[in-house]
């Protein structure tokens, strides 16, 4: 939540855009604190002196694994399961091909400024929408090229118009059929 970096952010004022924290805060929504805390006393055990990440592979699956690791400042070595496919052969695939966790540094990171583009553009661009034009105008990354891309489309049929169309065909004496078409 904005506010919880500063307390003006609890009324929406354009005057306080754009809101630009130094370092985004990672924190533990409450529907989740069971989960997170079950996950983190098995991290912390003492009898486990690495850790497999195995959560989906790809971006996200990277970023969630990597959010938890942090939050609960584990310091212990780090394996990756990377599978697509949960059949037997494919996860003992896995398991034989673990790479260190650094190998997916970059893919961590990339998730990381996905993450904070989706919250400084989305958050800024929404209240600045909502407090001009004194409406709930939602904005986002994604959501806002989307919408636009629906709403070009819907203008492209309203504004179609009916056009006489030629094709040729033939049918060679091989009963080949040839179609063109403009």
């Amino acid at each position: 939540d904005p506010e919880s970096y500063d307390v003006k952010y609890k009324k929406w004022n354009l005057e306080d855009l754009p809101m630009l924290p130094e370092r985004l805060k990672l924190t533990v929504i409450k529907q989740t604190g069971k989960q997170f805390n079950a996950v983190k006393s098995q991290l912390l055990r003492k009898d486990v002196n690495e850790i497999i990440v195995a959560t989906d592979a790809g971006r996200e699956g990277e970023l969630v694994a990597r959010w938890i690791i942090d939050k609960v400042k584990l310091n212990k070595p780090i394996k990756r399961l990377w599978i697509s496919s949960v059949t037997d052969k494919a996860i003992k695939d896995g398991f034989a091909n673990l790479k260190p966790g650094k190998a997916y540094d970059n893919l961590y990171a990339s998730a990381v400024a996905r993450s904070e583009a989706d919250w400084y553009i989305g958050l800024n661009a929404t209240r600045a929408l909502t407090t001009r034009f004194n409406a709930q105008l939602n904005c986002g990354r994604v959501q806002t090229p989307t919408v636009a891309m629906i709403a070009s489309r819907e203008d492209e049929i309203k504004n179609f118009k009916a056009q006489t169309y030629y094709g040729i065909e033939a049918q060679t004496m091989e009963k080949l059929k040839l179609t063109w078409q403009d």
